[in-house]
């Protein structure tokens, strides 16, 4: 059963919170965010390095990636 990866990439509490969007382009998830046209993270799911762009730090930005094979049985678990 795949486990759903949840990141929170800047914990801190006072400051705005974004919510992020995730797709997969490879090994790599890539979370861009709606509201910062600019910002993207990037997450390798198998060696755990990171990388980010155009990061601020007084904005909380988080993110979930559901891999689409398992997305529709979240979704209708019924």
């Amino acid at each position: 059963m795949a486990i759903p990866i949840d990141v929170d990439m800047h914990p801190a509490p006072g400051y705005a919170h974004h919510e992020c969007t995730a797709t997969r382009d490879g090994d790599w998830l890539v979370f861009l965010c709606a509201q910062c046209s600019d910002y993207e993270r990037r997450l390798n799911w198998r060696t755990g390095e990171t990388s980010a762009r155009n990061s601020s730090p007084d904005i909380n930005h988080s993110g979930r990636y559901f891999a689409a094979e398992f997305k529709e049985s979240f979704e209708n678990s019924n």
